[in-house]
């Protein structure tokens, strides 16, 4: 889950260096590893709708929820 989160708030151009990181640190970084970060990450975009966070926040998460139905639907959602 942390991983996810950093990856959310860092660009792309630094992703390689995060996993050469996590390798250096001793962890086997499988090859989907950022897509599985992003995955664990979603529980946060979800437990956020229910928080007392502001409202434009929860639209931003639930613009995150939406993306990953598309993605993993292959449309969007109903």
């Amino acid at each position: 889950m942390d991983i996810g989160n950093l990856l959310r708030h860092t660009p792309a151009e630094y992703h390689g260096q995060i996993k050469a990181g996590l390798e250096a640190g001793g962890m086997a970084v499988p090859s989907d590893w950022i897509e599985r970060a992003r995955l664990v990450d979603l529980t946060s975009h979800l437990e956020f709708l229910t928080s007392s966070r502001s409202d434009c926040f929860k639209q931003q998460c639930a613009g995150r929820v939406h993306g990953f139905i598309e993605r993993f639907s292959g449309g969007a959602p109903e």
